[in-house]
């Protein structure tokens, strides 16, 4: 990441350079030009003012300080012919009379870097003459040419050390991020409870950076916790009816009555059941957490709970008022099954007469109430039931692996509910779930 922002710094740098560069080359050629040309205007000037035209002749009147200007300069008379001219130049003679008779001033650049300018001449005589003036472009395309490789040179200075400053900005901004890579890679294999220190009250860029991963984090933490949760509940749930399974095994291998072989045998096959419905439960609510936006009619949600056990007892479902009847609640509706069955379920084991199953609107939740007759709970295992493998005093002797009521809670949390109980005598049950 570092050289990609260098290079994308160094680049952009580099074509406004460029720009800048080729700018000043075309600003420089321009001024240079109109240098040179005022400076052949002024020795035309300087030129016209020796010649005169009289009595239809050319007549150049030179004096002693016109050396110099005799050197650059021609004179033409009005059909062509070389009045006056230099006597050692690299200007070609057909390139000046080319220029004889002209209309107005007139610029021709000519081999060697050389600059002309025409200057025609009107005398009182019908003669004309024409003054050509030269100039030499060379110092000024070798200062045109120093000024641009200063240019070039110094955007080359400015790219290589905006190259380093820009690489160790670049690194210098970029190092706290590297750190916390480092530690969140280091808290995630170690520790992951550990969080950054995000102190400002409005973080920049690396404090939002730090707080989003601070929220990973913990989401990673939560997840890793409920796997080891899962881990535990799984192992100790399989543990009972495996050993159980493995006994009566033992027990029918040993024994030759037919009649207890048999009846070892069905004990096991109930065990096997019982515990592939347990595992099915625990992957299902594994794979299969409340959805976002889903709800369901808590009327049909119920009867479709009460619908799917089989109770030694009857089940008595009392019908809400008229303003529960139509309450909805935000879960789906297999999922709100799956917290009541495992209640249902516990309460056939226990109730001795019936099951009555009702609900109410509680504030901004639905209270779920499921009652039996039996025993129910002492005040000091109302909570302990939720924990996974935990049965209850009222269990002993009964079928189960004490994992429904944990699930039933869990899947109610997962949907924004809990399940709670209240002490007997009696089973008493509620599950909490938002209303829409």
């Amino acid at each position: 990441m570092r050289r990609r922002l260098t290079l994308t710094m160094v680049v952009a740098v580099l074509v406004a350079l460029m720009v800048v560069t080729v700018g000043f080359s075309l600003l420089l050629s321009s001024s240079l030009e109109r240098d040179a040309d005022a400076a052949l205007r002024a020795r035309a000037d300087a030129a016209v003012a020796t010649v005169e035209v009289t009595g239809g002749e050319v007549v150049v009147a030179e004096s002693a300080g016109d050396v110099t200007l005799d050197a650059i300069t021609w004179v033409l008379g009005p059909g062509g012919e070389v009045v006056l001219a230099p006597e050692a130049t690299g200007v070609a003679t057909a390139d000046v009379v080319a220029l004889a008779g002209v209309d107005a001033p007139t610029f021709l650049n000519v081999a060697p870097q050389t600059r002309l300018l025409a200057t025609p001449l009107r005398g009182t005589a019908p003669a004309d003459a024409t003054v050509v003036v030269s100039l030499s472009l060379a110092p000024y395309e070798r200062s045109e040419r120093i000024a641009l490789g200063s240019a070039i040179a110094l955007d080359a200075a400015i790219v290589v050390v905006l190259a380093g400053v820009t690489r160790w900005l670049v690194g210098a901004a970029l190092r706290p991020v590297d750190q916390m890579t480092r530690q969140a890679q280091d808290w995630v294999a170690h520790d992951v409870d550990r969080r950054f220190d995000i102190t400002t009250p409005a973080p920049d860029e690396i404090g939002r950076l730090g707080s989003t991963l601070n929220d990973l984090l913990a989401r990673l933490g939560s997840s890793l916790r409920h796997e080891r949760r899962l881990t535990s509940e799984i192992a100790h749930e399989l543990r009972t009816p495996l050993a159980r399974a493995r006994a009566e095994a033992e027990v029918s291998v040993a024994g030759t009555d037919p009649a207890e072989l048999r009846a070892a045998l069905a004990a096991i096959v109930v065990d096997i059941d019982e515990l592939s419905a347990t595992v099915d439960t625990l992957l299902r609510s594994t794979r299969a957490p409340a959805a976002a936006g889903a709800s369901s009619r808590v009327a049909a949600a119920v009867r479709a709970a009460v619908g799917s056990v089989d109770p030694p007892v009857p089940i008595v479902v009392e019908e809400a008022e008229p303003a529960a009847g139509d309450l909805v609640v935000a879960c789906a509706e297999s999922l709100v099954g799956r917290i009541l069955v495992p209640q249902l379920e516990n309460a056939a084991r226990h109730a001795t007469t019936q099951i009555r199953v009702s609900w109410h609107l509680a504030g901004d939740r639905v209270a779920i109430d499921l009652d039996d007759d039996g025993r129910g709970l002492d005040p000091d295992e109302t909570e302990n039931v939720f924990e996974p493998g935990v049965r209850g005093r009222a269990a002993t002797g009964s079928a189960g692996f004490g994992l429904g009521l944990a699930l039933a809670r869990r899947l109610a949390e997962s949907c924004g509910g809990e399940v709670t109980a209240r002490p007997g005598p009696g089973g008493h049950f509620t599950t909490w779930l938002p209303v829409v």
